[in-house]
């Protein structure tokens, strides 16, 4: 297996994960945040499109995120209070498939020597695409369990297992 495969591969456990544990999640309880005050599942979703849009992009991609979203989203950043400035959750998981078959076929067509080859991504990120893909593949699967962990507070029932 390759390393494209191989992301691939990664990439579709993901996809099949994020939707399973975001799919039946409403747009009231997407606002959730529990008596801890923790992230709610609407931020970590969008912020997991918003990543994937980076995705996209260090693929050779053209990206698909709305103006906008990365103000909202990006790491670091503060929740808004305003609940209004947020997409909807339909609208989210619309762009995440949008985002999603982007990187596919992204990835289908980079040459491999371009993925291994390091270039910089970000300021002061200067590593082959490839690592910085499986990175982001890491940081997805990591908010997926944020929304399982959200998931519960809801009373939702598990997702797996």
């Amino acid at each position: 297996m390759d390393i494209k495969q191989a992301l691939g591969v990664m990439l579709k456990q993901n996809e099949g994960a994020v939707k399973k544990l975001w799919d039946n999640i409403s747009d009231e309880e997407s606002l959730e945040r529990g008596s801890e005050n923790l992230t709610h599942i609407r931020w970590i979703a969008g912020h997991i499109t918003n990543a994937l849009g980076y995705m996209v992009n260090i693929a050779g991609g053209t990206s698909h995120i709305p103006t906008g979203w990365d103000e909202l989203f990006r790491g670091g950043k503060e929740m808004e209070e305003d609940f209004s400035k947020y997409p909807l959750m339909d609208e989210i998981r619309a762009n995440f498939d949008l985002n999603r078959k982007e990187l596919y076929k992204a990835l289908e067509n980079i040459p491999t020597e371009e993925l291994e080859t390091a270039k910089e991504i970000a300021p002061d990120w200067n590593i082959p695409p490839q690592e910085a893909l499986m990175f982001l593949v890491n940081h997805e699967f990591y908010h997926a369990g944020q929304i399982s962990t959200m998931r519960n507070i809801l009373g939702k029932e598990r997702a797996f297992g």
